[in-house]
């Protein structure tokens, strides 16, 4: 079944003996019937700069199979936005979104500092991939703040809302009591254990949740035995791998 690989990493890790390069990648896609990637730069200690971004969107520019994340790494202040905000509108038309990882950057996506990068994503129709996982300040309560104040942008919480399986359950109960907003999405890289992947289906709705790896921190093969393990019909399977990516980025079927 055809697949759009929601959260890739592009590069080298360096200290932690990770790497992709785009032709691992390009193995990647001919091996598991990976039509698109969404592809994110690495960040590299505490640089703010643009520079790893424009490099990785410079390899992939042309390519439709590939889906370039702007990763946006504000400096303590805030200092940098204006910039990094207009080097994003320089290249809107090879820009699908932006990522965005509160424990890196410490500050929180719901900060009134990242409200002008929240109103951009949301003009541009840019949807925001936002790091969940084990900090407090990547807790995914946060995200459910942000969706509240900003309706007209679209949130993706990676490692399908906590990355530890505590995390995880704790977030399913939180968004079972308050509800669910409709510009809020899960892709299920990291998710570690096909239990939260069946629960996150029956309480958050299938229509929610994009298929992701989050390579090279994951084998390809365990995210997709995920997907397939929990007795998912066809069409959910479709709307995990492919359908509910299409639909929220717009991307014509016959593309690429």
């Amino acid at each position: 079944m055809e697949k759009i690989d929601s959260h890739v990493h592009v590069g080298d890790a360096g200290k932690w003996d990770l790497k992709l390069s785009l032709q691992d990648l390009e193995e990647i896609r001919d091996q598991n019937e990976v039509t698109h990637a969404v592809v994110i730069p690495w960040l590299h200690g505490p640089q703010y700069g643009p520079e790893q971004n424009l490099d990785l969107l410079e390899q992939v520019a042309g390519n439709p199979a590939y889906l370039f994340f702007y990763w946006v790494h504000p400096d303590p202040e805030f200092s940098n936005m204006d910039q990094t905000l207009r080097v994003i509108e320089d290249s809107l038309g090879s820009i699908s979104g932006i990522k965005f990882h509160p424990s890196i950057s410490q500050h929180t996506i719901d900060s009134p500092g990242l409200r002008p990068m929240i109103d951009l994503a949301a003009k541009h129709q840019l949807p925001i991939l936002v790091h969940t996982g084990r900090n407090d300040i990547s807790d995914a309560r946060h995200v459910h703040s942000a969706a509240l104040r900003f309706p007209a942008a679209n949130f993706i919480m990676a490692h399908l809302g906590g990355q530890a399986y505590d995390r995880i359950m704790d977030m399913m109960d939180y968004f079972t009591e308050v509800g669910v907003p409709p510009n809020v999405y899960w892709d299920t890289s990291q998710s570690a254990h096909s239990v939260l992947l069946r629960r996150a289906v029956d309480r958050l709705g299938v229509g929610r949740l994009l298929f992701g790896t989050d390579v090279p921190f994951k084998e390809y093969w365990t995210a997709i035995h995920m997907v397939e393990s929990i007795g998912l019909s066809g069409s959910q399977k479709e709307a995990i791998y492919r359908g509910n990516m299409m639909r929220l980025l717009r991307i014509d079927a016959a593309r690429p």
